[in-house]
């Protein structure tokens, strides 16, 4: 079982997400790496990550990670674990959905909550979180509100 979930600078403001991470590590050999956290949208509707204000190459516009979308989730590597370990633990042991539980070329597993309104992020966590970091990536920009 993992000991940790290692989220090397990605912002997952969303406690629901995060909750339902201790519980994938907690069933998983090796520890959980987050890849890929909270994204917005600029101005020019480009999707930009959370974590360094950078584009997400190909992100969709409908992405659960937007802050619009609810940030139900998550990109993650399980070093020591298999793909039908990372897929198994996460539809029996979580909340993350089934069919939104992908792997991606480039060897990160794509895990997401329902698109349900009890997942998605309190808008008043994100408001707390740019009003102690206002000059993160995402909190300046007028598109990127949670609902």
């Amino acid at each position: 079982m993992g000991l940790e979930v290692i989220y090397n600078g990605m912002i997952v403001l969303n406690p629901y997400v995060r909750e339902n991470l201790i519980k994938l590590d907690n069933a998983l050999p090796g520890d959980v790496v987050v890849t890929g956290g909270d994204r917005y949208r600029d101005a020019d509707r480009n999707i930009r990550s959370a974590s360094n204000g950078r584009i997400v190459p190909n992100a969709s516009q409908t992405s659960p990670h937007l802050y619009r979308r609810g940030a139900r989730a998550v990109d993650i590597a399980v070093p020591d674990a298999t793909d039908r370990q990372i897929r198994a633990a996460a539809k029996d042991k979580t909340s993350f959905s089934d069919p939104n539980t992908k792997k991606y070329p480039d060897g990160h597993t794509h895990v997401s909550l329902p698109p349900y309104t009890q997942y998605k992020i309190p808008k008043k966590i994100r408001d707390e979180f740019c009003k102690q970091n206002p000059g993160s990536p995402g909190c300046s920009s007028p598109t990127n509100n949670c609902h």
